[in-house]
């Protein structure tokens, strides 16, 4: 069995090779929705499609490809409750160089007094985010990350901000996002 996760490209030269093997393809909504009917009618007949996302389902049911959806998000009973957050305290996680600290300053209250935590890690092919100036990470008590080693370090100062902000112009799934939520 070959199973080829959110590779178009792949699952395009999988079909074009006619294996005799079962093929199952897992596409991402953000990445398949640039995907042109031409393909989709190429891989039509050679996989099964598997989304985990009810919209990329439907639009696979349409043209006719066969799918099945599994829709998940974490059992809040799972997940370590945010436990007593400053109340004016933010965690964004920039995954954008155009979605960054300026546009989330200028969402933030008037007399804003909290503290912010930048996770200045951008989705690939974005660049490298610009760092917020001097004066305004004293003023909003900003500390900032780019990668974790240890998930359990990124999950505890997560849990310690009252709110959580990872903007994407499309997403997959929102992992992080649908974590933050359950917490």
């Amino acid at each position: 069995h070959i199973h080829i996760w959110q590779m178009e490209s792949l699952a395009a030269a999988v079909a074009a090779a006619e294996p005799s093997v079962p093929v199952t393809f897992y596409p991402m909504l953000d990445s398949a929705r640039m995907a042109k009917d031409d393909f989709w009618r190429r891989i039509a007949g050679h996989m099964r499609i598997v989304c985990f996302s009810r919209t990329l389902h439907l639009q696979m049911l349409r043209r006719g490809l066969e799918s099945a959806c599994f829709e998940y998000m974490p059992d809040p009973a799972s997940q370590v409750p945010v436990l007593d957050p400053e109340p004016e305290s933010l965690f964004f996680w920039q995954r954008r160089r155009d979605l960054g600290w300026p546009e989330v300053r200028r969402l933030l209250p008037p007399g804003f007094a909290g503290r912010v935590h930048l996770h200045m890690h951008l989705d690939p092919t974005y660049g490298t985010p610009e760092p917020p100036p001097a004066e305004e990470i004293v003023r909003y008590r900003i500390t900032t990350s780019t990668w974790f080693e240890d998930r359990a370090e990124l999950d505890a100062l997560t849990r310690s901000f009252a709110g959580y902000v990872a903007p994407r112009l499309h997403e997959g799934i929102g992992m992080s996002f649908l974590e933050a939520m359950a917490r």
